[in-house]
């Protein structure tokens, strides 16, 4: 039996925008041990009116009972619309911690954690969609 689900919202008033989402699975194998977990994010931006740059701000955290691990992530960010959300170029930085080392080495590329598993995250990206 595998149920896995998710929720989110949106909201857009001018230059402002919120998200959040909530999704939780359970799964419960017929041999084997069951597994259960939630997570959580919320994420505010503003665009700067007649111009092509965002700043936003987001939380997000994930709780599992496999071996009671949890953890956080808090990340600012700026955006800079080349052409739309087709094509952007975005600086983030994220203060991520966690009481499991291994497994946000498995989730972050580049994560390197330390011995108390806190680090933080500096991205720049370009996403271009086709």
């Amino acid at each position: 039996d595998r149920l896995t689900w998710g929720v989110d919202a949106a909201f857009a008033w001018g230059g402002l925008s919120v998200t959040a989402a909530y999704s939780a699975v359970n799964w419960e194998p017929p041999a084997g041990s069951s597994f259960e977990a939630t997570s959580y994010l919320i994420q505010a931006g503003y665009l700067f009116p007649g111009t092509a740059w965002e700043i936003a701000a987001r939380y997000s955290a994930y709780d599992t009972d496999n071996n009671n691990v949890s953890g956080q992530e808090i990340g600012v960010a700026v955006n800079y619309y080349i052409d739309g959300h087709a094509d952007k170029v975005t600086l983030d930085a994220a203060m991520i911690s966690s009481d499991d080392n291994n497994l946000l080495g498995s989730i972050y590329p580049g994560y390197l954690p330390t011995g108390d598993s806190d680090a933080v995250l500096i991205r720049l990206q370009w996403q271009l969609a086709l």
